[in-house]
């Protein structure tokens, strides 16, 4: 099961937050939700780091949509952040 929870939206950027898995069942749903906002013109931000597995499905769609200029961040829950 995938869980997709819009974040933060500053100006024209949303974060989509993922948990879960992202199975072909899932894969689509992804691809759509992320294309609707690229339609409106908005850039798209996936956080990853609620993720816990990702199938050959969802890694072509997220190959995909890093291609249409989504940004995918991956950080480890519980990890700061580098201020540096």
């Amino acid at each position: 099961m995938l869980r997709i929870t819009h974040g933060e939206e500053t100006g024209n950027r949303a974060t989509l937050r993922l948990e879960g898995t992202i199975g072909a069942e899932w894969a689509e749903l992804l691809e759509r939700e992320c294309a609707a906002l690229l339609g409106t013109g908005t850039a798209v931000s996936l956080d990853l780091s609620g993720v816990l597995l990702v199938g050959t499905a969802g890694l072509d769609a997220l190959a995909r949509l890093d291609h249409a200029g989504v940004e995918i961040r991956c950080r480890p829950a519980g990890r700061p952040r580098d201020r540096g």
